[in-house]
């Protein structure tokens, strides 16, 4: 009876096991073929050029393979592929005969002809203040800024006048124009004119106030060093800072966003390139697009130190980023023209004329290229 009973017990395994070799043999070893069928030949991949003039605290690039990898999961056979450029192929795409990609992500003025790109569905995520932004070409999917990083032992509370921002200094990788919003609530009272050096912008502080020109990163270690009291930091530099915080080290120091605006040039902008062979290619970029500003990959910004496009706060009451996250979601926004070159020749006079009292911030900032979103 035992011998029996194995015998039925194997031959019910061997059955099984006939099964299941059937089965698998009945899936795809290989997407590809499959992918290449239906997408006429193919192969699957979609080519995403990235270039931006800021950085944040973190990698857009880790970001996006975050989002990427969740992507592909509901897409078989599709994958996505990073590659930094420089400006030069945004600016001659189309025309140098590189081919050209499926997907680019850009900094406003670096591509001045949008004809290239294709028109892009309305993206119901992003905050009503920027949906037009881009004119349809173009959708904004990260965004960052400015405030003041004061130190509480030299300046007691939030900087908000001239007189308290005794040592501000301007970053000299960062455009004047981005920092007029802050200014415009610090600077309401003409000082002594102070003459503006050859490289850089002397912000005409008292002459108390030392050298107001700096070169970056020499105003972050000088802050550090507990030399300054208050510098213009983007979120890059608030990360180094609360770093610092975390192993004991550099000044107290808090965050406070000056005046009735805020502007910024950090913002990251995607588009699809008009493509002539395979439409499926673009439908599936602009996809990825939309899902960069569903609510997870946004969210997900906040691990390298960005900012959401949709309207909702992501870094918290207690994070280094809670006064910008504020800023950037609750002043109005002025930004520069998405496909326009926005640094002019004569800022220095222009910022020079708000620092006297002679126009405000917002006639600045129209000079200069901005406009309120």
């Amino acid at each position: 009876m035992k011998k029996a009973l194995q015998f039925i017990c194997m031959g019910f395994v061997a059955l099984l096991f006939c099964e299941g070799i059937a089965l698998l043999s009945s899936f795809p070893v290989d997407t590809q073929p499959y992918v290449e069928k239906k997408y006429s030949g193919w192969n699957g991949v979609i080519q995403a050029w990235i270039y931006t003039k800021w950085n944040p605290d973190g990698s857009f690039i880790r970001w996006l393979n975050s989002c990427a990898s969740k992507f592909e999961k509901a897409h078989d056979g599709i994958y996505l592929e990073f590659i930094p450029v420089q400006e030069e192929p945004l600016q001659d795409m189309g025309a140098s005969g590189i081919p050209v990609p499926d997907l680019i992500f850009f900094s406003p003025g670096v591509i001045t002809n949008h004809n290239m790109l294709s028109s892009l569905e309305d993206k119901a995520a992003i905050r009503d203040d920027l949906k037009n932004y881009g004119n349809g070409k173009a959708v904004p999917v990260a965004i960052g800024g400015y405030v003041w990083a004061y130190n509480t032992s030299l300046v007691g509370n939030a900087p908000r006048t001239a007189d308290e921002l005794s040592s501000p200094v301007l970053p000299e990788d960062v455009p004047y124009a981005t920092l007029i919003g802050l200014l415009s609530g610090a600077f309401n009272e003409t000082s002594e004119e102070m003459d503006l050096p050859d490289s850089g912008l002397n912000l005409g502080l008292p002459t108390s106030a030392g050298n107001g020109t700096l070169h970056f990163p020499d105003a972050t270690d000088r802050f550090i060093e507990g030399e300054l009291s208050c510098i213009p930091v983007d979120a890059r530099a608030l990360g180094r800072l609360g770093r610092l915080r975390e192993s004991g080290k550099g000044p107290a120091w808090s965050t406070a966003a000056t005046g009735e605006l805020t502007c910024t040039d950090q913002i990251l902008l995607a588009a699809v390139p008009v493509q002539e062979t395979n439409p499926d290619r673009a439908m599936l970029a602009e996809e990825f697009i939309s899902f960069l500003l569903e609510e997870e990959a946004q969210d997900a910004l906040a691990g390298i130190g960005a900012f959401s496009v949709t309207g909702r706060r992501i870094h918290s009451d207690f994070s280094i980023y809670s006064e910008m996250d504020a800023m950037l979601n609750h002043l109005p926004l002025w930004l520069p023209d998405c496909f326009s070159e926005y640094s002019i020749s004569n800022s220095d006079s222009i910022v020079r004329r708000f620092l006297r009292g002679e126009i405000s911030a917002k006639n600045a900032l129209s000079l200069l290229g901005f406009e309120e979103v």
